[in-house]
């Protein structure tokens, strides 16, 4: 049976960031926003209410409640939208609340983008998820603000939108987070951001494991020890309806998961995750997970891009039947013979020369 252990913090400090990394913000990590089961999370006009317990700064233990109001429900993938699109608008070179992009660009920038697979399908699903995290009203009674330094009772929104009706519309979706929820994403902007990549290949109540231990491990060495029902009901979102030893298979196999990607590693005195779960009373089960190699051989990343990977347009693709020229100095183009005359803007760029039903009609 494993033995518990104070956490300490370790020799290395947080890494620098580079490309691909998502934003999560500091409190909403610590507690799901929706149940993981989404015929239940996706119930419009739902509720959920989580209790939590955190540490104060004088380092008491206490029980924080948040609600989070969902009229639309909330699916437990939005939540990959939701940092994946904070990271994305704290990547801009002057961030503001409101953020402009087209879908393909926010998908292709989160890797969602598949070029094997219908893409009006992965739109749909952006739009709904949008929908739902615009409905969303967020209250804590002891929500940390890391503009204070201090918990306090809160309450806002996360995010509105102005959309094209049609989704192959080339205009770019507007965005406008809550003023309250992007200060307090502002001040924890560049201490808090996580590996995307890692993030999205996992399951959901895995990638809300990886984010709470994200925040822990590079301070810690060893997590807290989380009893069992508190962290599979209220911080993961398993149903409060199971049963503990139901609730542990289920950490079980997260915590293998997260093993096989090393996020965690086990003691040398113990061969499997169950190891890592230790019985206290009747009825009260522990777990306590060590940092993984993961974290030392990862750089937490943030996102950069290039002036050709402009948000506000889609990228330009020709088709089989068009005539490529480029334009010359001076915004001249050469076609068939003759000299036309563009824009200087267009200088140095690629213009296709599309055929009319029209004979001799480009």
């Amino acid at each position: 049976m494993s033995s518990i252990v104070t956490p300490h913090r370790p020799a290395n400090k947080r890494s620098p960031t580079r490309k691909g990394s998502g934003l999560a913000q500091q409190t909403l990590v610590e507690h799901a926003l929706c149940p993981l089961d989404a015929t239940q999370a996706l119930q419009a006009g739902s509720l959920h209410q989580v209790r939590y317990n955190f540490t104060d700064r004088h380092r008491n233990r206490k029980t924080a409640t948040a609600n989070v109001a969902c009229p639309f429900g909330l699916s437990p993938n939005d939540e990959l939208y939701l940092y994946g699109l904070l990271a994305l608008t704290f990547a801009q070179p002057e961030p503001t609340s409101d953020f402009y992009a087209t879908p393909h660009w926010c998908l292709k920038q989160l890797g969602l983008v598949d070029a094997g697979q219908e893409q009006g399908s992965r739109y749909q699903l952006f739009r709904d998820a949008i929908r739902r995290l615009a409905g969303v009203v967020y209250e804590n009674d002891h929500f940390y603000d890391p503009l204070r330094g201090e918990q306090r009772q809160v309450a806002f929104g996360l995010l509105k939108y102005s959309l094209p009706l049609d989704d192959t519309s080339s205009r770019a979706w507007h965005f406008v987070w809550d003023a309250q929820w992007f200060r307090f994403c502002e001040a924890v902007a560049g201490s808090f951001s996580f590996d995307f990549a890692m993030y999205r290949q996992l399951d959901v109540a895995s990638r809300r494991m990886f984010l709470l231990l994200s925040k822990m491990f590079w301070r810690n060495d060893h997590s807290p020890a989380f009893e069992l029902r508190q962290l599979g009901v209220n911080t993961l979102g398993f149903a409060e309806s199971l049963a503990t030893k139901e609730i542990k298979q289920k950490l079980v196999r997260v915590a293998q998961t997260l093993l096989d990607q090393e996020i965690i590693s086990l003691p040398s005195d113990i061969t499997s995750v169950r190891g890592l779960f230790t019985k206290r009373s009747k009825g009260v089960h522990v777990v306590q997970f060590p940092r993984g190699v993961y974290f030392e051989r990862v750089t937490q990343p943030q996102v950069t891009f290039t002036a050709d990977e402009s948000p506000l347009v889609e990228p330009l693709e020709f088709s089989p039947i068009d005539v490529v020229r480029k334009v010359q100095k001076r915004g001249e183009l050469w076609f068939r013979g003759q000299r036309w005359f563009l824009s200087n803007a267009f200088t140095g760029e690629s213009v296709g020369l599309r055929a009319t039903t029209v004979d001799g009609v480009w």
